[in-house]
């Protein structure tokens, strides 16, 4: 049947349906509408120049909510919403942020999407957008050294130093830096149990000499006191360094016997006999020999000193070589 139009003007007989509509042919009336479209997908071109729309699935890391809503689910936008407002000029923006202290990045072995990477130890993000080393580096291997024991450590242990021979130091002997090694202790020096080294004592060979050292200080004139005793014997015997003996005698009347003893040949001696108020009688035993031309008699004078000069040719005999009586102080 033919459809006229009515008042004069044109009639449209027939109306099509075109790309992505419904509802034709229509003849007489009916409804055009948008066809349906495939779930979770857009409208749109996505070719380079203008032309018919179609679906536009959606890829990888996006979702639809409703309602209007798409959403990233990956990379930097992990969870934002990215928004399509309505108006005749439509405009997509986020309306979230990422994840608190990530950063954006592929931490695949080939390329792909960036997603959040998150910050590990040692690194701080700052809120000024700076990455940062917030520790030093670490060690994966430690080798125990010279003089070091504990070693090789892979996961965790103790360094320390090597044993040392009993009685002996660490430090290094040759005449340039280098390793240090056990230094053992030498004659002379002694190394106590506290840790501390000592010089081993006043060590002086004394034999055919007359020197003597005492409390560090080298010693050849040195004089000792002997004290008489009435019927007893008084040995002249002065040790190395002591060169002068005096003999006190006592202060009442009596007889003290004194014997030689020299300490070894060769040694000399200054020898004093100091009398008292009261006088007593030095008798010289047969250790002692007068020299050429020389007789002792026992002084006489109170109060005074008998000196004689004597030499030992044979570490036995005491030989008088001078002889002063009566001397007064």
């Amino acid at each position: 049947m033919p459809i006229s139009g009515g008042g004069g003007g044109g009639g449209i007989t027939r109306i099509v349906t075109g790309a992505n509509l419904t509802g034709g042919t229509i003849i007489a009336s009916g409804t055009i509408g948008l066809q349906t479209l495939v779930a979770s997908s857009l409208f749109g071109n996505s070719a380079t120049v203008a032309g018919t729309l179609a679906s536009i699935v959606l890829g990888g890391g996006l979702s639809f909510t409703s309602p209007g809503t798409i959403n990233t689910t990956m990379g930097l936008f992990a969870g934002t919403g990215i928004e399509i407002s309505p108006g005749p000029t439509s405009t997509v923006s986020l309306d979230s942020a990422q994840t608190a202290s990530t950063i954006l990045g592929n931490y695949g072995t080939v390329a792909g999407s960036a997603r959040p990477v998150a910050i590990g130890s040692n690194l701080t993000l700052t809120p000024g957008g700076t990455l940062n080393a917030s520790g030093g580096g670490s060690a994966t291997t430690i080798v125990a050294g010279a003089n070091l024991t504990g070693g090789t450590i892979i996961a965790s242990g103790t360094i320390g130093l090597a044993t040392l021979a009993a009685s002996s130091l660490f430090g290094n002997f040759g005449t340039v830096a280098g390793t240090m090694a056990a230094v053992a202790i030498g004659a002379n020096i002694t190394l106590s149990s506290s840790g501390t080294i000592s010089a081993a004592g006043n060590v002086v060979t004394a034999a055919n000499t007359g020197v003597a050292l005492n409390s560090g200080t080298i010693q050849i004139d040195n004089m000792v006191t002997l004290a008489g005793t009435n019927a007893g014997t008084t040995t002249i015997a002065p040790g190395s360094g002591t060169a002068w003996v005096v003999l006190n005698m006592p202060t009442v009347a009596g007889t003290v016997t004194v014997a030689a003893a020299p300490t070894f040949p060769g040694q000399k001696s200054m020898f004093d006999i100091k009398y008292g108020t009261t006088l007593s009688t030095p008798s010289l035993n047969s250790g002692f020999v007068m020299g050429g031309g020389i007789t002792y008699t026992p002084g006489t004078v109170v109060n005074s000193i008998d000196r004689m000069e004597l030499a030992s040719p044979d570490g036995t005999h005491w030989v008088v070589l001078a002889l002063s009586q009566g001397g007064t102080l």
